[in-house]
């Protein structure tokens, strides 16, 4: 396990707690076909998860990226984002079944996941 691999999971371990995910199982791994920098694939409803990574999300991590708006590092907030995904996955699930095309759940749910997202870093960051 490199460094990079050891700090994500102490924050993913942190932010699980403050998440009330304590009950999750979530797993790291590196991915470097992945198009983010980050992406979850859920398990729900399995209670466990993996946060695949690339180089970006290390880049982020190495050059200490800052988000402005919020008063974090890019690399935290993208664990964050993916955490909340995690909270999000029912209803992904339940939606997809239902009739509305693929692309307008996930974008329902990235709009929702990024709100929670920011609402914790503005409670967290005070």
């Amino acid at each position: 396990m490199n460094q990079f691999e050891k700090e994500t999971l102490k924050l993913i371990f942190h932010y699980k707690k403050v998440l009330g995910l304590d009950k999750h199982e979530v797993d790291l791994v590196y991915d470097k076909t992945n198009e983010y920098p980050m992406e979850v694939k859920t398990r729900y409803p399995y209670l466990s998860a993996t946060i695949c990574y690339n180089d970006r999300a290390v880049y982020y991590w190495e050059s200490k990226t800052k988000l402005t708006s919020v008063n974090c590092l890019e690399w935290e907030y993208l664990i964050i984002h993916e955490l909340c995904h995690i909270l999000t996955a029912p209803l992904e699930k339940k939606a997809t079944r239902r009739s509305v095309s693929e692309l307008e759940v996930e974008d329902a749910n990235e709009t929702v996941v990024d709100t929670i997202t920011m609402i914790l870093l503005n409670l967290i960051k005070k």
